[in-house]
């Protein structure tokens, strides 16, 4: 979490705007387009996992607020105190930042400014948290784009 009292949070799935669950993102800050580099991007259904690979994974960063970061937990079934049982798991991750994103009306858009600061790491990238998948792939088809959205739009 930064000084801020937000945590930013890389969403790469249905939590993307113009996907059914982006509204638990309602009123929290959207940062921008952005991508994750040593992640694979898998299709479990109606849903998209991420685990550690060797391909880059497409997706917005938020700034989110405690209550927004705890019902994520639930969303995402991450349960902190029994991390195996799981179905993802929250994970540090070191992201790149691009264009911004129109995340509707009632999501604020805060690009550059302070927090990109705080959570600087060594390198360039920016420290933030994204949720992992814990169980096991099953033969799910990978996405080789490591892009949901791009994905969908060829799939329908």
């Amino acid at each position: 979490m930064t000084d801020s009292g937000r945590t930013p949070v890389f969403v790469y799935g249905t939590l993307m705007r113009g996907f059914e669950l982006h509204d638990a993102l309602r009123n929290q800050c959207a940062c921008g387009s952005a991508r994750l580099a040593g992640y694979d991007l898998y299709d479990m259904g109606e849903w998209p996992a991420i685990v550690p690979g060797t391909g880059t994974v497409y997706g917005e960063l938020y700034q989110v607020d405690e209550r927004c970061l705890v019902h994520l937990h639930e969303l995402e079934d991450y349960r902190p105190d029994r991390p195996t049982e799981s179905l993802y798991v929250l994970q540090p991750c070191v992201i790149e930042i691009g264009p911004p994103v129109d995340a509707g009306p009632s999501t604020s858009t805060r690009r550059g400014s302070h927090w990109l600061a705080e959570g600087q790491p060594a390198g360039g990238g920016v420290a933030a948290w994204t949720y992992v998948y814990n169980q096991n792939l099953a033969g799910a088809p990978k996405i080789n784009s490591g892009n949901y959205r791009q994905y969908c739009q060829i799939s329908s």
